[in-house]
């Protein structure tokens, strides 16, 4: 006897949940936005951070050519030839012998301006003539920072060609050198600052010195020489005692030294004395960034 067929049975058609999907829909937003909340101000601090960053590495390269700058004119004074050829000259004269010129109290090359030049090499603030002539006079000074074993005619044929590059640098890179400075005192015009006046006092240092190194290797008096950008050196030095900047003693001991005294007495300023206190200050370019301080601040 065979069992009775069963017709299966269907099962009940469960009722649709309309909110289910929303729901799901929600709980995805809901995580999204979670997980954004938690990680936005991490993701935005690292944009700060980077911007800082970046922002620090570009006013460091700033005073790495800011005081390549300032010293372009002190290092053309140093590396006059003619500090060298008279006691050569002397030497030769007292001697026939060709020993080695002794350069330990007064070097033939400043390592301290071979330092500051060679970012100008690349200055983009520089044209490509002032860079080129930077990269000459740069190795003109690499030609004689090994002297040892050279003989007096070498030395002095090296000399004559630095010479020759430094009359090339003068033409060449000193204006525009001169102008890029210019236009940072622009920035502190209105004020007229601490930093405006150093930098004015500065050029006419600047004047003062290569005015009497010039009448000097020239064998020219050189106190009639520096007697009137001196004066008006020490006429706006005393201008600039509102901002704190005091007179310099040496530039007295100038003024009152005659004939064969004042060359010594220019010797004793402090070259490059008023720019130098610039060359690492960072306030010359505007107020240092500022630490990131989370999403809120947009430094852009």
């Amino acid at each position: 006897m065979q069992p009775p067929r069963t017709t299966p049975r269907a099962l009940p058609v469960q009722p649709s949940r309309p909110g289910r999907g929303r729901w799901i829909l929600s709980s995805v937003g809901l995580a999204l936005a979670t997980l954004g909340f938690l990680t936005l101000p991490r993701w935005c601090e690292r944009r700060e951070r980077t911007k800082y960053k970046a922002a620090l590495r570009a006013r460091e390269e700033d005073l790495v050519r800011w005081k390549g700058w300032l010293e372009v004119g002190s290092c053309l004074r140093h590396d006059d030839g003619a500090r060298w050829l008279a006691p050569l000259d002397k030497r030769a004269a007292e001697s026939p012998s060709d020993a080695p010129l002794d350069t330990a109290q007064d070097p033939l090359v400043d390592r301290k301006c071979l330092a500051s030049l060679e970012p100008l090499e690349t200055d983009p603030a520089l044209p490509a003539e002032a860079q080129t002539a930077v990269r000459n006079w740069i190795a003109a000074d690499r030609a004689l920072d090994q002297p040892a074993g050279t003989s007096t005619d070498e030395v002095r044929r090296l000399l004559g060609d630095r010479d020759r590059v430094r009359e090339q640098v003068r033409g060449k890179l000193l204006p525009p050198v001169n102008a890029a400075i210019r236009k940072v005192q622009e920035r502190h015009t209105a004020k007229h600052n601490y930093v405006w006046w150093y930098i004015e006092l500065g050029f006419l240092l600047e004047d003062v010195l290569d005015t009497g190194v010039k009448a000097h290797g020239a064998r020219r008096d050189v106190a009639s020489a520096v007697a009137a950008p001196l004066h008006s050196l020490q006429g706006k030095l005393q201008e600039a005692h509102d901002v704190g900047i005091r007179d310099m003693p040496q530039l007295d001991a100038l003024a009152r030294a005659t004939g064969d005294a004042a060359w010594p007495a220019l010797q004793a300023v402090e070259d490059n004395g008023l720019w130098n206190q610039l060359e690492h200050d960072n306030f010359v370019f505007g107020m240092m960034p500022s630490e990131p301080q989370g999403c809120g601040i947009d430094q852009e």
